[in-house]
């Protein structure tokens, strides 16, 4: 940030007498169970009630997860859970959705009907997918979206949002 000029180098200069890599919480491996089962003690006492420990459905969820918020975002799943238990045992229904359908982890090994390829994210999905609609409407954008089901307009937006010439695809 310092070299594209959205932090002050000197500033930069001043902190990192001893730089410290701290990797994702996604690259953390069982990291991710430790802390989880902190935040599931914490939320037990915090609510004044027994929380189970995971079963290795919810165990297995929760390591898939790619974790954009790091340790945040997984103390807020934690915490979410753990309020809304009817029993004190944590299952995948408490879960929200968006661990069940991360796009980063999406890849041709898991169920996704055979539309992605081996480590295709659903953003390279999509980019596919206009480009083969243009080469079916032979470059008519009109058709490439109908094909698709989308709007012209729509349409326009994806084919700025991932730089795809229409007349080349």
């Amino acid at each position: 940030m310092a070299a594209a000029g959205k932090f002050r180098q000197d500033l930069f200069q001043r902190i990192s007498v001893i730089p410290i890599h701290i990797p994702p919480l996604r690259e953390r491996g069982n990291d991710i169970l430790i802390l989880a089962d902190h935040f599931r003690l914490y939320y037990s006492e915090r609510l004044g009630r027994e929380i189970a420990p995971f079963n290795d459905e919810v165990s297995r969820r929760l390591l898939d997860y790619n974790y954009p918020g790091n340790v945040r975002e997984l103390r807020n799943i934690i915490e979410r859970a753990s309020v809304i238990t009817e029993t004190g045992r944590i299952e995948l229904r408490h879960l929200p959705q968006k661990v069940f359908y991360d796009e980063s982890k999406v890849t041709g090994n898991q169920s996704n009907n055979g539309f992605l390829t081996g480590g295709e994210s659903l953003g390279s999905l999509e980019k596919r997918m206009i480009k083969d609609a243009l080469d079916r409407a032979h470059g008519n954008q009109s058709e490439a979206a109908r094909i698709l089901g989308i709007s012209r307009f729509q349409l326009a937006r994806k084919l700025a949002k991932f730089g795809i010439n229409p007349h080349n695809p």
